[in-house]
């Protein structure tokens, strides 16, 4: 399937200073997987980048950005900011408000961009316009920049540079390169596969077998791949004039033993798992969310479904153990709003936002791996109460083994939603652990609280 997507789209510069030694270099109003906080928000967030087009470094402590031309001052530069000469400055518009000098990595403007369209704007300490201008619906994952550090000319990015040099290619209108055509599905197989991959006529086609972003320094494909083992291809097209096309991925186990259990592939830049730094695995961050491709096999092998998605590492105490849990999320930004698939039998909904993946609970669980699942099985059958459905599974993450991993419905107001057509805007759900503060998972504990209450008054007075 070949996706184009062309918009032209005028950027009206209201005022440029021709003098002035700091610019907006580049920024991403939709940013899905390209470059994250990883220290301070844990978040793939909005970034503006500035650039000192001169020799000498500028101190632009009480400067301002904005995205309102209109409110000039709608956030202020740290004080004692300084770029140095021909170098570069990362703000990450995520709505937070701060800096190195309030204890944190990077700066944060008090507003976000709008994919949509809106304005941006640079003023000196006076207010006096340095350079503002407006800009028109954005695109996922591509920046917007001036086509060398500090051009006049500006184009759209595919492959963007956060806090470094526009020396990437740049195009003057949205139009993505075609996805590259895959000669076998994603599959449980048996023996060796030649997979072939096809694109237009004239076009690059790149791909990466760690699960890491094809780039275009990337391994070019000119030959069919022979796949003897359990492997991954991710590859995208480049195209002369179009911007870099999509990753698309595909998951091939060879001669694996699925005891007859389904089986997920879970497919990230590995730098997200593994980093030393910000790697969520390694470091055990549960807050932070990683774009992911999640595919899932039937136990035949066939492929059930695929979606681009988000995870997040789970659990309470079960993410001390080697294979750790891991919570799934469908959501618009990855380009799903559901995971669409009947993952329980038994249940009716095929729509999730979430599903949970269980590495069986923690402690004695883990010496059975199905003894948590088996009991919720047990209790749906028998009695009228609230459990998690269940389906254990075979997990694979980048192409390797990763163990059992138990299928669940996640506890949250969709659940709820979904079970008793109940809008979770109007669910307060609250996790007690006791002796502490419950811990709001949806709504709020304002009526909690109040409930409490009643036990201001004397409950011997009828």
């Amino acid at each position: 399937m070949k996706i184009v997507l062309v918009l032209a789209i005028v950027f009206v510069f209201f005022a440029y200073n021709a003098n002035s030694q700091v610019v907006i270099n580049e920024f991403m109003a939709s940013n899905t997987s390209v470059f994250s906080d990883m220290v301070d928000y844990d978040d793939y967030s909005d970034w503006i980048e500035l650039y000192n087009i001169g020799n000498n470094s500028v101190n632009i402590g009480g400067y301002y950005l904005t995205d309102n031309l209109e409110m000039p001052n709608k956030w202020r530069i740290p004080n004692n900011t300084t770029i140095a000469g021909h170098s570069h400055l990362l703000i990450f518009a995520d709505g937070n408000n701060g800096g190195p000098g309030s204890g944190k990595h990077f700066y944060h403007a008090s507003f976000k961009l709008s994919a949509d369209g809106e304005q941006l704007g640079l003023y000196d300490a006076g207010l006096n316009a340095l350079d503002t201008f407006s800009f028109g619906h954005q695109f996922a994952d591509v920046s917007y920049g001036r086509t060398t550090n500090g051009a006049q000319s500006w184009g759209y990015f595919g492959e963007p540079t956060p806090n470094g040099s526009n020396v990437t290619l740049s195009y003057q209108q949205v139009e993505l390169a075609a996805e590259p055509l895959f000669s076998l599905e994603s599959g449980i197989y048996h023996g060796v596969l030649v997979i072939a991959i096809t694109a237009p006529e004239g076009s690059v086609i790149r791909y990466t077998t760690d699960g890491s972003r094809p780039t275009s320094a990337s391994t070019v494909y000119t030959a069919p791949i022979a796949v003897s083992q359990t492997k991954v291809i991710r590859a995208r097209v480049f195209e002369t004039g179009k911007i870099v096309g999509p990753i698309v991925t595909k998951s091939y186990l060879i001669n694996e033993s699925t005891n007859g259990l389904p089986v997920i592939s879970f497919t990230t830049f590995p730098e997200t798992l593994w980093d030393p730094l910000k790697g969520i695995y390694t470091n055990e961050i549960k807050d932070r969310e990683i774009p992911i491709s999640f595919e899932y096999f039937k136990s035949n092998g066939e492929l059930a479904m695929a979606a681009n998605a988000g995870a997040r590492l789970s659990g309470d105490y079960s993410h001390i153990f080697p294979n750790k849990p891991f919570t799934i999320y469908a959501r618009s930004k990855y380009g799903n709003d559901y995971l669409d698939f009947p993952f329980f039998s038994g249940r009716k909904m095929h729509l999730f936002k979430s599903i949970y993946l269980r590495n069986s609970g923690y402690p004695d669980n883990q010496y059975t791996m199905f003894r948590d699942g088996a009991a919720h099985s047990f209790a749906l059958k028998s009695v009228e109460i609230d459990c998690q459905a269940y389906q254990p599974s075979i997990m694979f993450i980048n192409g390797q083994y990763w163990g059992i991993y138990n299928i669940r419905e996640k506890l949250n107001g969709d659940y709820f939603e979904q079970h008793y057509q109940i809008n979770e805007d109007f669910i307060d759900y609250l996790k007690y652990e006791w002796n502490t503060e419950p811990t709001v998972l949806n709504g709020d504990s304002a009526d909690y609280h109040q409930f409490l209450s009643i036990m201001n008054n004397n409950m011997t007075d009828p």
